[in-house]
């Protein structure tokens, strides 16, 4: 199933980009790289569930 290293692959990124984005709000501010991330969250999100449901 393709799930499970989709999710791993997920969980590894978002490890490795809490930094950056730590960086970017102190730099930017909050708001911009809260949109950003929430309009980059909300691209995956519907992109992991077509995953999902080409899996099932």
């Amino acid at each position: 199933m393709a799930v499970r290293p989709t999710t791993m692959v997920s969980g590894v990124l978002w490890m490795l980009m809490a930094r950056p984005w730590g960086t970017a709000s102190h730099r930017l501010g909050r708001r911009p790289v809260l949109l950003t991330g929430l309009a980059g969250f909300a691209c995956a999100y519907l992109l992991f569930s077509d995953l999902v449901h080409l899996a099932l």
